[in-house]
């Protein structure tokens, strides 16, 4: 099925070093989306031919080119490769999502809620999904970053709603008129601030289902690997 073995992390420092890195490529690859010169469409036809390509190259070199994991008796492989199929349609449109949510109610809220959300409940449901305390050395310190993220989520909701108030005060309605009018305000909490809020909510809800679904995907006889899912 291939010429090697696909490379994983061998160790807890191999593994926290490349979450680290996921998470700065995560957390900064929106930015891009924020001051682009050329419509959304072709932006995001752009993101999707580079994503696929840097995923062929790391396929063919560190995975090795093998499809499926040596392991168990083959079974359940098509409703692997489906699962692995929804999980990435769910990513990209919470990724569509999450870019109308930047445009609609700016980066600063936009990344915060969408990721946050996702990033708490797609811990949630994985950690169930790979079958609760087993999958896990530690569920105590999980979940205590689980709650930690959710309390800064929930900061940094009451930290731009007291913003959105301030804005409207008399003596900064100026300052407010100007950032919405150059587009980096968040519309003085409009209707369009609104709904942008509720896509930003949408975006990690659907984002958080992604990582359960690719979890399944790695599991059992006839499951992916990290390569080819």
């Amino acid at each position: 099925m291939g010429m090697g073995t696909p490379w994983t992390p061998s160790s807890f420092a191999d593994g926290l070093i490349l979450a680290l890195v996921s998470l700065a490529c995560w957390g900064s690859w929106s930015n891009t989306a924020k001051d682009i010169s050329k419509p959304f469409n072709d932006f995001y036809y752009d993101y999707t031919l580079g994503l696929l390509c840097l995923s062929l190259v790391a396929y063919a070199t560190l995975g090795h080119a093998v499809f499926l994991a040596e392991t168990g008796d083959g079974k359940g492989s098509a409703t692997r490769v489906v699962a692995a199929w929804l999980a990435g349609a769910l990513f990209n449109l919470a990724n569509v999502l999450l870019i109308e949510g930047i445009r609609m109610a700016g980066l600063s809220v936009a990344f915060p809620v969408g990721i946050g959300l996702a990033l708490v409940l797609g811990t949630l449901l994985t950690y169930f999904a790979d079958g609760g305390a087993a999958s896990t050395q530690s569920p105590a310190m999980l979940f205590a970053g689980v709650m930690f993220a959710f309390f800064a989520i929930l900061a940094q909701v009451q930290a731009n709603a007291t913003k959105v108030t301030y804005e409207k005060l008399p003596d900064t309605a100026i300052n407010a008129n100007k950032a919405v009018a150059s587009g980096g305000g968040n519309e003085g909490g409009g209707g369009k601030y609104r709904r942008g809020q509720f896509v930003c909510v949408l975006a990690g809800v659907t984002m958080s289902l992604w990582s359960p679904l690719s979890a399944f995907s790695m599991t059992g006889g006839g499951c992916l690997t990290p390569y080819s899912r």
